[in-house]
């Protein structure tokens, strides 16, 4: 069943930067048609300022273009005060290190889904949800990633399923 409402996500830079257009081979062009889904069907991209400045390092032309649709449609979130001193503390306490906390900050103070390339952070953070529970909720998606079928969730509506959170374990 489709949700009704469309959701925020969260876009890493290893997207935007893969991101080279739907004509383009694979992974440029699974992360490009991803991205253009995501603007189509109307969901939303979370802003924070960290993720700003890691996205104006990491543009392409395609991705500079639909980012610009993407403001001009009225569809970027900008969570207030997304920065979260006590996960920050949390995690650290973990020795995992604060590398892309950003990414799970702007998730939790939105729709806790966060779309990203990185395979080492998606294991450190799902390590870092055993102990920090908070973390365990959000939903971690790969576009590129085809057994996660990232198209279809998202024209569903991205749903919360459970397999797809960083406190799953099989």
């Amino acid at each position: 069943m489709m949700e009704s409402r469309t959701k925020s996500l969260v876009v890493d830079a290893s997207v935007i930067q893969s991101a080279g257009g739907t004509e383009r081979p694979d992974p440029s062009g699974i992360c490009s048609e991803f991205l253009e889904a995501l603007y189509l069907i109307g969901h939303c991209v979370v802003m924070t300022p960290a993720i700003e400045a890691e996205w104006e390092r990491h543009f392409m032309r395609f991705t500079l273009n639909w980012y610009t649709r993407v403001v001009a449609s009225g569809r970027t979130v900008e969570p207030e005060n997304a920065q979260n001193d006590a996960l920050r503390e949390e995690i650290a306490s973990t020795n995992a290190g604060l590398d892309d906390v950003h990414l799970l900050e702007a998730a939790l103070a939105t729709d806790k889904i966060v779309s990203s390339l990185e395979r080492r952070a998606r294991n450190r953070f799902r390590d870092v949800a055993r102990q920090v529970h908070a973390v365990g909720a959000i939903m971690w998606v790969n576009p590129t990633n085809a057994n996660e079928t990232p198209l279809d969730w998202l024209r569903q509506g991205c749903p919360y399923e459970t397999p797809r959170t960083l406190g799953y374990t099989a």
